[in-house]
């Protein structure tokens, strides 16, 4: 627990390289109803056999997600945008819950299309909260433990499970999933600068890796012996074959590179490329949600 506690707490630190800053933004597109999301309908999951045998290659592109913080507005508009591009599958890498007021909404509809879940330390401290909520109160948690009482609230018994039984990482045919960084997973470091990159890459054996919880966008690249963070723009980038990557893919409900929309990326493997999408949602909406 304290693990989880401490590293949310405490902001990460800048990473080597800070993605650009946007000073203009397009209108929101309106977010429509998560009752009636085409997504609900539509969404095709892969299957487990299909992950493990060297299949993804061969599918289209998919979406990797982080760090929704129970953010429904900003999730509502990042399954509008990938049910535009077309995605085949949904991966999430954690941190669905926390922060905002709409955890059970959340954990609902990753449930419901997701094909990977992750467990992030935002779950990590739910789970760890359970039952002992007198002894582990605001004294213990501060600023972080009115949204876990939200979560407490909001989140049943079958939800609950669902989160208990999330794995911390998940390993593919190409690439590797997880919430903070492969060196020691159930303690949630980040990766912000390169020591820490070094040290997930120690424990990578994929080409290619995928994280979120520090909610900036940035790729890392290995070759050789040499480490290098690149800050990504939008659309497409090809992905050397001479190197190995780590990916973060930045953060769906509480962007922290001084861009206010929400942040995902569409691997295609196929292609070998990555594509970062930002996606504009009625932040106002939001904060207002939020404040209740």
């Amino acid at each position: 627990v304290s693990a989880a506690r401490d590293h949310d707490r405490a902001s990460a630190p800048s990473p080597s390289v800070r993605p650009p800053r946007f000073t203009q933004h397009p209108q929101p597109r309106p977010t429509i109803s998560i009752a009636t999301h085409p997504l609900l309908k539509t969404q095709r999951k892969l299957k487990t056999e299909t992950l493990n045998t060297g299949a993804l290659s061969s599918t289209g592109g998919i979406a990797i997600i982080s760090d929704i913080h129970s953010n429904v507005d900003a999730l509502a508009a990042v399954l509008t945008d990938i049910t535009e591009q077309r995605c085949f599958a949904i991966f999430c890498l954690g941190d669905t819950v926390g922060y905002g007021p709409e955890p059970a909404a959340c954990v609902k509809l990753m449930r419901e299309f997701a094909a990977i879940n992750l467990m992030g330390n935002h779950e990590a401290m739910y789970l760890a909260t359970r039952g002992a909520r007198e002894k582990l109160g605001p004294q213990e948690f501060g600023d972080l433990w009115p949204p876990l009482e939200l979560c407490h609230r909001q989140i049943g018994a079958s939800d609950s499970k669902w989160i208990a039984d999330l794995p911390l990482v998940v390993p593919l045919a190409d690439m590797t999933l997880v919430h903070g960084s492969l060196h020691e997973p159930q303690t949630f470091d980040y990766i912000v600068e390169k020591p820490m990159a070094k040290a997930h890459f120690a424990k990578q054996e994929t080409r290619a890796s995928f994280y979120g919880h520090t909610h900036i966008p940035a790729i890392w690249q290995e070759k050789g012996k040499t480490i290098a963070c690149y800050a990504p723009g939008e659309g497409p980038i090809g992905l050397d074959p001479d190197c190995r990557y780590a990916i973060g893919v930045g953060s769906v409900g509480q962007p922290r590179d001084d861009d206010p929309r929400a942040c995902y990326v569409i691997h295609h493997p196929g292609s070998d490329r990555v594509e970062f999408r930002r996606v504009p949602y009625d932040v106002n909406k939001a904060q207002a949600r939020f404040a209740k």
